[in-house]
């Protein structure tokens, strides 16, 4: 199974029968005959089919990525009409060519492998992105507090527990009320209004922490 990677390369995610030294070199570009040809025809190709098709210019290295391969079909892996990996078969133990039922149900196999496979890469990204924003709160010298449109504590970092002596498992998820005055309501006015506040001078408990605080809107696509 040969799987999309940035920069439109199709690189070995799992293998059975070619040997370990070549696997880590096997590579295709997108723009190259096979996944160019499985991307525009999105349907199964046998090798058989790959020679002949072959005669045409733009599909001459096609028999010699069957070879490299080792395989006597490859199934496109296609999600949103988008060639996210391909699927590559060697004849069946018996001999026997693949079966058209066989081949279809080749296909409809790899048409859901293809949805759970995106998932799975979109689920990645997603935590990856999330571990290294919180990478960056960690490591940031001010205090972040964020509150979303309920009213509800979503972020507080490290250096906010710091300044104001309060844990992120006691604030996550509270009211911003629990936030001391006037922190909270200046990140409520925020929200209400989408006005930021730059640089406000402000003192918590009761004069004993002065803090420069600036709070502004996040919002998305639909505000």
């Amino acid at each position: 199974i040969l799987l999309l990677e940035e920069g439109g390369i199709f690189r070995v995610k799992a293998s059975r029968g070619i040997k370990p030294e070549l696997v880590g070199d096997l590579q295709f570009k997108a723009e190259e005959e096979l996944p160019l040809w499985l991307g525009k025809e999105g349907r199964i190709l046998r090798k058989t089919e790959a020679q002949d098709i072959a005669f045409d210019p733009s599909y001459r290295g096609l028999p010699r990525q069957f070879e490299i391969l080792q395989c006597a079909i490859s199934v496109p892996l296609l999600t949103k009409g988008r060639l996210i990996g391909f699927l590559n078969l060697n004849q069946k133990v018996t001999g026997i060519p693949f079966s058209n039922d066989e081949l279809e149900v080749l296909f409809t196999l790899a048409s859901h492998m293809a949805v759970a496979i995106e998932d799975i890469l979109l689920y990645q990204q997603i935590y990856y992105q999330k571990t290294y924003s919180q990478k960056i709160l960690d490591n940031m010298s001010n205090g972040v507090v964020t509150i979303d449109k309920n009213e509800k504590i979503t972020i507080f970092n490290h250096r906010a527990e710091e300044i104001l002596g309060r844990r992120a498992s006691e604030m996550l998820g509270q009211d911003l009320r629990y936030l001391p005055s006037p922190l909270g309501d200046l990140l409520y006015q925020t929200m209400k209004t989408s006005r930021a506040h730059h640089k406000e001078e402000i003192a918590l408990f009761q004069g004993r922490l002065p803090l420069e605080v600036s709070t502004y809107p996040l919002t998305d696509e639909q505000q």
